[in-house]
Parts: C-alpha cells; sequence; structure tokens
C-alpha cells in the first residue's frame, strides 16, 4: 500500500515554469524514527505549480508526496518532508510557504486484497481550524507619528515602503 499527501504552497519571488520531480531517501534510523517498519525506501515528492494566472509576487500549487504505507503512519513523515522541503526552498530560491490547514491523502492499494480492505476509503481531507479574535478599531490616540520612507531597489524596478508607526 502506498499514500500520496497533497500539500497547498505559496511561493514568492521566483516562479515554478513546470511541475518538478525529487525522490528523497529515507535511510533505515529515520523510518524508524517515525514509528514506521526499519527498512530503506524512497519518498517521491512532486512540486505542481498552479497553471492558472497569478498575481506578479505570489504562486499557488501542490507538493505530493508519495511514501509506502497508510495515512496515519506516514503523516508525521510526510508532514517532515513537506516541511524540510519549504525549508530547503527558501534558503535557497526565495520563500515557500506550506498552507497546513488543508491537508489530503489518498490511499493507492496495490493488490485486490488491499484494495479490498479500504473500499471507497481511498481520500481524506484534514482541516486545520482557528477562531479568530475580534478586532479592535485603530484610532488616534494610539499613534503619534506616521513616517513613510521610500527606497528603490538597484534594478529600479520596485518601490518599497517602509511604515514605521511609533506607539504613544
Amino acid at each position: 500500500m502506498k499514500v500520496k499527501w497533497q500539500f497547498f504552497f505559496e511561493y514568492e519571488d521566483l516562479k515554478f515554469e513546470k511541475a518538478h520531480n525529487f525522490v528523497v531517501p529515507v535511510s533505515r534510523e529515520g523510518a524508524e524514527a517515525f514509528g514506521l517498519p526499519p527498512h530503506e525506501f524512497e519518498a517521491a515528492v512532486t512540486i505542481e505549480p498552479r497553471q492558472e494566472r497569478q498575481s506578479s509576487i505570489k504562486q499557488m500549487g501542490t507538493v505530493h508526496i508519495t511514501l509506502p504505507g497508510r495515512g496515519e503512519e506516514t503523516e508525521d513523515l510526510a508532514c517532515s518532508i513537506a516541511g524540510s522541503l519549504a525549508e530547503h526552498v527558501t534558503f535557497t530560491q526565495g520563500r515557500m510557504t506550506i498552507n497546513r490547514g488543508i491537508v489530503s491523502n489518498q490511499l493507492m492499494p496495490e493488490t485486490p486484497e488491499e484494495e479490498a480492505e479500504v473500499g471507497d476509503g481511498l481520500v481524506r481531507c484534514f482541516c486545520d481550524y482557528e477562531q479568530c479574535q475580534r478586532r479592535r478599531r485603530l484610532t488616534g490616540v494610539y499613534l503619534r507619528r506616521l513616517k513613510t520612507m521610500r527606497y528603490y531597489d538597484s534594478s529600479m524596478q520596485r518601490i518599497m515602503r517602509e511604515v514605521r508607526l511609533i506607539g504613544s
């Protein structure tokens, strides 16, 4: 049995032109550390950008991670691989953020016995919700001075504004 995890991502500063496929080797010790049977295997990782027109700053898409095993037992390893991928891409290329609010997995049976065991429960989706706190209104009492400064980058293509709020 294999399981294919799906995470959504946002990416800033660069664009993925096409889907990219990677293989992540998992050692015997690594598998055991995540509660999986102690044997070496490879996790298949695919980064798929959304093909629709998006803003010039952010790009969105999905990260698929395929692992041997079932959904519950591979969840920690899949989240770890997705987090490590985002950290590596952020450190070397630009800013990649994995959205862990909505995560899904799809079981991929490899034998007729596994198909019969899984039945209709092939896809599962997990959502994390947070209750937002009530917003307070902004009034001039909290601001003493508002200062806006403009900086130009070396290519003169973007203007970055720095706004400093100095409390009373």
